[in-house]
C-alpha cells in the first residue's frame, strides 16, 4: 500500500497536477486541481479517476481518506 498527500482543487478550467516537495516532512505533495464540481462527491470520483489514469492502477485501488 503506498499513500500520498493530495490538495485537491475542484471547479477549476482543467484537469492538472503539480508534485511539491515538502521538505519538513520529506514527502511529495500532489496538488491537483479538476474541472469537477465538489457536489454530490463528483470531485472525488473525478479524482479516483484522475489517479487512477496517473498511476496506471484500477479505480478500486485507490481509496480516499482524510
Amino acid at each position: 500500500m503506498m499513500t500520498i498527500h493530495v490538495h485537491l482543487t475542484p471547479h477549476a478550467s482543467r484537469n492538472y497536477c503539480e508534485i511539491h516537495k515538502d521538505l519538513l516532512a520529506n514527502a511529495d505533495i500532489y496538488k491537483v486541481w479538476l474541472t469537477a464540481k465538489p457536489v454530490d462527491g463528483e470531485a472525488n470520483k473525478a479524482l479516483v479517476e484522475f489517479l487512477s489514469e496517473y498511476f496506471n492502477l484500477p479505480r478500486r485501488k485507490i481509496t480516499i481518506t482524510q
